[in-house]
Order: structure tokens, then C-alpha cells, then sequence
């Protein structure tokens, strides 16, 4: 077990992200100190080893990977709503505009569309009246979906396995094909109007859904809606709802199923889709927190200690990182890659851990 600082990349905690399929982390600098001091936001696109290929300024600060890692979703304004949208290609270019607004988006698992929810309205006053696509190669934005009554409870969910946009209209779950066509019902969630972002499985055949008034999770799976049944266990999310309010997602451990714990402590893996549930070797005490999961292990912060887990067999390892610097580890993020090992970046610096 090792764990090294990745030369050139400072910890900038929230603005850290490495992309999905686990070749570049991107970064946005501070604004510098000082009033008065000129800044223009940019994006570096590093390699895994910390060197920089390429730097594009871009209009904001704010902006995330799409799921595909062909490029980053980007704001391109500041305005009192969610900002409108542009695509950064890694291939090269300058961000481009999709006629769509930075509020929830997506991209379809075929990698053709773009998919958000449409926002209208300012400040407090914001409604979300529209569900629209636009071509991810360019071209005009779209309606998808239009609320039927109440504008304030359209939301996105995520995209299912076969390319089906899943979402809340009201208190209704639906979905839709990502092409259009008439929304199949898939049941209802009464307290909607205080539920998070939908958090799909990798394989897009569950989807999930946070409320927080009250605190309870929903599972869109097998055609129908069920909430879930806290006999499974409480689900390990990233954070353990620490940023509830900032969105929540599951700790999946495979491509339906996802990491539970006991009153215990004990872990265990649940197939959401079957309800099957596997014991684990490993338990989480009551203040660790489940920062990333990969292929059988689970990078934990614990007090000032950054630990890796082996499910199998409960064995813990020390990556001899400090998670809790500056402002804790509630202030870290962690990636898991692909090919193995983690990257986390805490508010000082960017760890390789192997």
C-alpha cells in the first residue's frame, strides 16, 4: 500500500476531478489574492502523473465531466438561475453553446444526446417547466418533456439502460425514450418536492432517488417504484449525507448493486434488483466516512487516517495520507480508477493511491 502526492496539482478541493474513464484529471487554479487582480478562469487537463497537456480559459469557474469523458459540461454565465450550458471537447476547441441550461445534465448512454432540465424564471422564482435534449455533435436544443401541471415538480432522474430518460413530473415517476415518444408511469413519490438528483446504477437498470423531508431513499427498478426497506440495511453513500443538501450518491459496488451497512457496522453488498444480499469481511465504524470503492475495496477516512478496506477480508491498510487537513475530510474527494487505485484530493493536495 503507498499513497504519493502528485507533483503539480494543488489540493483546491471541489475543482479536482478526475474524468470517468480514469486518463486526466482537470483542474481550475484559485482566483488569485487581492483585489483588483485579473482572473480568467481556465480548465488544465493533466495526465495521471500530474503533468499538464493542455489549458483553455473558459467563461466560469463551474464545471463537471460528462459521463463519457469526452469532454466537460460547462457554465458558460452567472446568472440568478442555472447557468446555460457548454460542452468543452478534449479533443481541442473552445466551449461551445448548447441551448441548454447547467441543471442536472446528462448525457445518454449512447453518448448522442445531452440531456437537462430547463429552468425559467429568477432567484426564488425559479420553475423548471421543461426536460430538453441537444445533439452532443451540435445543433438546436429541444423539448423532450413539458410539466403537466406543476412547473416546480418536473426533475430529472437519470438515463436507464436502454436510453430512457427517468423523471418526476409532480408526485409521478415516468419515463421516456431519449428520441421522444409517449412517458410510460412507473408509480409515485408523494413528498417529491424535497427529494435530490436521481442517482442511476452503472448498468442504468436502477435508478435512485434521496428525500430529505423526510430522510428516505426510493428505488426506480423492475418497472415500478418501491421505497426502500431499511430491514437492507442503510445505504452507504458518498459522504454518509454529510452534503445532503448538495446532492448524495450511492456507493455502488457493481453494476446493480450497491454497499449497505448494519446497525453494526457490518458491510454487506445488496442487489438491488434481486433484494439478494452478500456479507462482507469489513464493517465502518460510526464516524468513517466511504470516500471512493474499487474493484473490492473501499478508501475510508477514519479520524486522521486514510485506510484501504478489502471487502473479502476485512483486512485494512494504512495509505498513510491525512485525510483531515485544513478542513477535513468531509472537505476531500475521491476518484476511483478504473484500472485500479484512487486519486484523493484534499484542500493541500492531490494523492496517487495504488
Amino acid at each position: 500500500m503507498g499513497a504519493r502526492v502528485i507533483s503539480g496539482i494543488n489540493g483546491m478541493i471541489g475543482r479536482v476531478q478526475v474524468s470517468p474513464d480514469g486518463k486526466w484529471i482537470a483542474l481550475t487554479p484559485p482566483q488569485p489574492s487581492g483585489k483588483g487582480i485579473p482572473w480568467t478562469p481556465t480548465i488544465e487537463l493533466h495526465d495521471l502523473d500530474g503533468r499538464l497537456v493542455r489549458s483553455v480559459d473558459v467563461p466560469t469557474p463551474n464545471w463537471a465531466w460528462m459521463p463519457d469523458s469526452s469532454g466537460i459540461f460547462v457554465a458558460l454565465d452567472v446568472p440568478q438561475r442555472p447557468a446555460s450550458l457548454g460542452v468543452l471537447d478534449i479533443a481541442g476547441g473552445a466551449p461551445r453553446a448548447t441551448g441548454m441550461m447547467m441543471a442536472r445534465q446528462t448525457l445518454s448512454r449512447d453518448g448522442r444526446w445531452i440531456v437537462a432540465e430547463h429552468a425559467e424564471g429568477c432567484c426564488a422564482s425559479v420553475t423548471t417547466p421543461q426536460i430538453r435534449i441537444a445533439p452532443r455533435s451540435g445543433g438546436d436544443a429541444m423539448t423532450l418533456v413539458a410539466a403537466r401541471s406543476d412547473s416546480m415538480g418536473l426533475s430529472l432522474l437519470g438515463i436507464d439502460s436502454a436510453d430512457r430518460v427517468v423523471y418526476g413530473d409532480g408526485g409521478q415517476i415516468l419515463r421516456v425514450p431519449v428520441t421522444g415518444g409517449t412517458p410510460q408511469a412507473l408509480g409515485t413519490i408523494a413528498e417529491y418536492k424535497t427529494t435530490l438528483p436521481g442517482n442511476p446504477s452503472p448498468d442504468g437498470t436502477v435508478v435512485l432517488v434521496r428525500g430529505y423531508e423526510p430522510l428516505r431513499w426510493y428505488v426506480i427498478a423492475n418497472d415500478r417504484v418501491t421505497q426502500w426497506a431499511d430491514g437492507a440495511g442503510a445505504i452507504v453513500d458518498d459522504f454518509q449525507g454529510e452534503r445532503l443538501l448538495f446532492g448524495t450518491a450511492a456507493r455502488w459496488i457493481g453494476p446493480h448493486a450497491l454497499l449497505v451497512r448494519a446497525p453494526s457496522g457490518d458491510l454487506s453488498s445488496f442487489d438491488v434488483l434481486t433484494g439478494a444480499a452478500t456479507a462482507t469481511k469489513a464493517r465502518l465504524g460510526t464516524g468513517d466516512l466511504a470516500l471512493a470503492y474499487d474493484h473490492g475495496r473501499l478508501l475510508v477516512a477514519r479520524d486522521r487516517s486514510t485506510l484501504v478496506i478489502d471487502l473479502a477480508t476485512g483486512r485494512e491498510s494504512d495509505a498513510a495520507v491525512n485525510a483531515m487537513d485544513v478542513d477535513g475530510a468531509r472537505a476531500s474527494r475521491a476518484f476511483a480508477l478504473p484500472a485500479g487505485g484512487f486519486i484523493l484530493s484534499t484542500l493541500t493536495s492531490t494523492y496517487r493511491i495504488d
